[in-house]
This record gives C-alpha cells, structure tokens and sequence, in this order.
C-alpha cells in the first residue's frame, strides 16, 4: 500500500475506531513500521513504542493476567519517561508475534480507551488445501 494511502488510512482509523485497535500485518521490512512511527509523531500528543525484538525486556509490561491497568502502571516503570496522555497517546506494539501476553492484552487496553494501540507483525501464511 502506498505510503500516502496508508496514512489516509491511520487517519481515518483513528478518528473512528472506538474500542478497536489496529493489527498491522505483512511481509518483513517492507515499512509497517516506519509508517506508525510517523503517523505517530506527528498525529498524537504521545507516542509509545514498544518494539518486542529490540527491547525483549519491554514484554515485562505485560506479565500477569490480562488486564488493562496493569500495563499502563508497569510502561512507566520499564520505559524510562513515557507519558500516557488519556484520549492523545498511541501505543504502538512492534513485532507483537515475540510477546503473546501482549496480543492477549489487546482488548483490555482498546476497550479501556486510555490510549489508541496498534500492533505490528509478520503476516503469517496459511497453507489452503487444494
């Protein structure tokens, strides 16, 4: 998907999700990344980005039960000078297939609204029967 499609996109979603957030999937390094990372900087008060591969000490936000409060205590407490601003934070949760805890989490933290979530991983192939 072309990049300006794309940010028409994380736009659109933003301004109507609800309680939904957003799995991005597709084939490594083809700019998923890239383009949350800037849709983030430069549309939300707060960008968060957890990057499971590059920190794995990050999927420690995440131990426990799922649930949705418990992760927002332990961000501030892994990630030195987060800030969560209710309604203005993206919480981004990079290469999501490293930290299942994170993916079970998903719904708590988009139905507890606090912050928009989007996760990001490989897409996974299926093999159809012929």
């Amino acid at each position: 998907m072309p990049r300006r499609k794309m940010c028409s996109y994380l736009q659109s979603w933003k301004s109507s999700h609800g309680t939904e957030c957003l799995l991005v999937g597709g084939a490594r390094q083809v700019g998923k990344s890239f383009i949350v990372e800037r849709f983030g900087e430069a549309e939300c008060e707060s960008f968060v980005k957890l990057d499971f591969v590059e920190h794995p000490d990050r999927k420690e936000v995440f131990n426990g039960p799922p649930s949705a409060a418990d992760p927002y205590s332990r961000l501030s407490l892994c990630v030195p000078g987060v800030r969560v601003i209710p309604g203005g934070t993206l919480l981004f949760l990079d290469e999501l297939q490293e930290c299942p805890e994170a993916r079970a989490a998903l719904k708590y933290l988009a139905q507890d609204g606090r912050c928009d979530v989007i996760g990001s991983g490989p897409c996974r192939r299926r093999s159809v029967p012929p």
